[in-house]
């Protein structure tokens, strides 16, 4: 696979360097784990600190770049998908590999289908069948699996200063002709309000997370 175009790229020296990020850009996905957001050393002006993760990507078939707090729950399963990817790979996996493969080390995510996100729907749709046979019919809603990625966006409202940060939760608008990675391009971006909306968010969430402390050290009686 050339260097670019995996979608999370895993580094050697995990977890204390970028993944698929250097100075100036973002590659196709990058994460950035417990450092400062890499474009502050540029004059992104955000509270950050070595406490802090992030995610960067250039969004599929537009090209506009979106930047993501991570939640330390989300870390935490980044963390333990590389471990359990290179136990059932029974190897280390390589800098250039993505983050989510399947048990034989096949993307997930593919590439050169028409629907490239086709096998996380079809594994959420197994997920949620198998909850509603557990718990009863209609447990999980029944909304499409596209409705995910907009639970924050519509959680901002239609508040005009929200809305825009809905757009750039979403990575909506127009790629620079240029080079559309660097940080100079993004600079008028809200990423600021957007990282404290997305803490905020999370704190709406903390009861759910309350229920589950250690979810990765609960059994669950679906897996099996």
């Amino acid at each position: 696979m050339p260097p670019g175009s995996s979608l999370n790229r895993l580094s050697e020296a995990y977890p204390s360097v970028p993944w698929a990020m250097s100075q100036h850009h973002v590659d196709e996905t990058a994460l950035s784990l417990h450092q400062p957001h890499p474009w502050a050393k540029e004059g992104l002006e955000i509270a950050s600190c070595e406490n802090d993760s992030w995610c960067g990507f250039l969004r599929p078939k537009t090209d506009v770049v979106g930047w993501w707090w991570l939640w330390p729950e989300t870390v935490q399963l980044v963390q333990w998908w590389k471990a359990d990817l290179e136990r059932r790979l029974k190897r280390p996996l390589k800098s250039s590999e993505r983050m989510l493969l399947t048990s034989t080390g096949s993307n997930l995510y593919r590439d050169s289908s028409r629907n490239a996100q086709s096998s996380f729907s079809n594994k959420w749709s197994r997920l949620c069948s198998r909850v509603n046979k557990a718990e009863g019919k209609n447990a999980v809603p029944g909304l499409p699996f596209g409705t995910l990625r907009d639970q924050m966006s519509n959680w901002l409202g239609g508040d005009q200063n929200r809305a825009v940060l809905a757009s750039v939760a979403l990575a909506h608008g127009i790629p620079h002709k240029g080079d559309k990675l660097l940080f100079k391009h993004y600079s008028n971006r809200p990423w600021a309000h957007l990282f404290e909306a997305q803490k905020e968010y999370r704190q709406l969430l903390q009861p759910i997370f309350d229920g589950v402390p250690d979810p990765l050290a609960t059994h669950d009686p679906l897996a099996g």
